[in-house]
């Protein structure tokens, strides 16, 4: 793995690839979107915050809430706040080749990374 390949969220280092892993595995997870942005918008100085957009499959269950943020804190030893969306606002299927799976928005301009 090349150093440049991590992201610092919360002062830990992690692996975006590693995390997005272990989201895929998740069944119950239609599509998903791990955003990395500051907890104040406004606020550049505010602490940083990893939130996953979740559309979930039909017939499941919000409780798989947990799972994710577990599945997302073993893989990076970030705790996520995890958000259930519907899949248009991660994925427009005709108007996007690929949904984008990760976001910093901490930058001046959002650059997706995934």
């Amino acid at each position: 793995m090349r150093t440049k390949d991590l992201i610092k969220v919360k002062g830990m280092l992690i692996n975006p690839d590693v995390l997005l892993g272990a989201l895929d595995a998740i069944p119950e997870i239609s599509e998903f979107q791990v955003v990395i942005q500051h907890q104040d918008e406004n606020d550049p100085l505010s602490m940083d915050e990893m939130l996953i957009k979740v559309a979930l499959q039909a017939g499941a269950s919000i409780e798989v809430g947990d799972e994710i943020a577990t599945q997302a804190n073993r893989a990076v030893s970030v705790t996520p706040r995890v958000e259930f969306v519907e899949i248009e606002e991660i994925y427009t299927a005709g108007a996007q080749i690929k949904a984008v799976r990760f976001i910093d928005r901490r930058a001046a301009s959002d650059s997706a990374v995934r």
